[in-house]
């Protein structure tokens, strides 16, 4: 009997040992929980941006929990997402910054999207020893706070540089944007490198409240003075969609570019094929035979888990990677840890290329992610590439007037 016993035992440890091997994470319940709070709009203006933002996180840390979580100096942390909806609302952001800080009791944050909300939520992570990984064009420089993506200054350099290179012949260019600090930062972005790089002049600088539905005053002002290409700096989607397909119905045929990201299914969605043919963005290509495989192969996880694409979660996937790039170089979690790591973390994959932070010229911090940058153009309904950029950190800022339209 006494030999019996102790071959069950035997039986019963391997089997356990082959079920830990085959089923890995069934010892999820030994892992530590992470929770990253995230903040975006997923209500009103801004939620053309917010919903793929919030999505794309989901995605991600999907992935990991299921390959058995964060792995960091040999602890184990299942990442729990907790997200809300700041509506692109300043009083909003504040409120859930508060409570994500105490009592949700994270110590890293991811949005918030949009400038005038991030210039709130920052000084209060900053206050508080939270990290903060922003998406807005003016990521405030506070020491906790890091911008996530690539930076309009380095967006609308690399723009510049691809109409200098295709089309030195434009040099009457027309900005606008939304009227909030996020267009109000691209579009001052937008204005040094027309001078500096295309060498060109802004004969119209104009701003539209977000939720903006009829552009045919404000476009009729902008055909009068006779641009040779209209950049619309920090336009959501639908809103460039609408600027192009009223710009046609008004039979005003001009060159669109935007150094944002479209989603083109999105726009085809509000305008015909042939009003937006011929617009420039950062849009980035992601079908075969010329899409890369890291993206094609987030394509495929992307559809799995959320049933449709959405072209835009290709640049939110960069804090995410950035964000756990940087507890594996950390082999912590700690606040202090993860804010040394950062300065020293050297180069990390986006599904764009190798990234790194940078900034310290233009911004006072290497708190910017860097990363190469695609523009493409819409041939036929579909995406071609215009200008390919490695990384690049752009240059101090220099601030130039736009120009006065001629006659004016």
């Amino acid at each position: 009997m006494k030999k019996i016993g102790t071959l069950m035992l035997a039986l019963l440890v391997l089997m356990v040992g082959l079920d830990i091997l085959m089923n890995p994470l069934r010892v999820s319940a030994e892992m530590k929980t992470l929770k990253i709070g995230r903040m975006a709009a997923l209500t009103g203006g801004g939620a053309s941006w917010g919903i793929p933002i919030v999505k794309t996180s989901q995605c991600y840390w999907d992935l990991v929990n299921q390959k058995g979580g964060l792995e960091v100096a040999g602890e184990r942390y299942k990442v729990e997402l907790v997200i809300y909806d700041d509506k692109y609302s300043i009083g909003e952001a504040r409120s859930i910054a508060e409570k994500l800080i105490f009592r949700d009791k994270v110590k890293y944050i991811t949005g918030p999207m949009g400038t005038p909300t991030t210039q709130v939520v920052a000084p209060y992570c900053d206050e508080n020893k939270v990290i903060m990984i922003g998406e807005a064009a003016g990521t405030p420089l506070n020491q906790h706070s890091f911008h996530g993506i690539r930076g309009s200054s380095q967006a609308s350099m690399v723009l510049c540089m691809g109409i200098a290179q295709k089309h030195p012949e434009w040099k009457r260019f027309a900005c606008m944007g939304p009227d909030d600090a996020t267009g109000w930062k691209q579009t001052a972005d937008d204005i040094q490198f027309i001078n500096e790089v295309c060498k060109g002049q802004v004969v119209a600088l104009e701003f539209f409240p977000r939720g903006t539905k009829d552009f045919y005053p404000l476009l009729t002002k902008l055909r009068a003075t006779n641009p040779d290409v209209v950049m619309t700096d920090g336009a959501a989607t639908v809103e460039q969609a609408m600027l192009m397909k009223q710009a046609a119905e008004l039979g005003w045929k001009t060159n669109w570019a935007n150094h944002g990201m479209y989603d083109v299914n999105v726009m085809l969605g509000v305008a015909p094929k042939e009003a937006i043919e011929g617009a420039i963005s950062n849009a980035v290509i992601h079908e075969p035979p010329d899409a890369p495989k890291e993206i094609l192969d987030w394509k495929e996880k992307y559809i799995a888990r959320h049933g449709q694409f959405d072209e835009t979660s290709i640049m939110w996937y960069t804090p995410c990677a950035f964000l756990e790039a940087t507890f594996r170089k950390a082999k912590s979690i700690a606040v202090e840890d993860f804010l040394a790591s950062a300065e020293n973390l050297g180069k990390f994959k986006s599904l764009l290329g190798e990234a790194y932070l940078g900034g310290k010229a233009r911004r006072g911090w290497n708190h910017g992610v860097c990363e190469p940058i695609t523009y493409t153009q819409i041939r036929d309904g579909n995406l071609s590439v215009f200008a390919k950029i490695p990384a690049i950190d752009p240059p101090a800022f220099k601030l130039y007037p736009p120009a006065k339209p001629e006659g004016k």
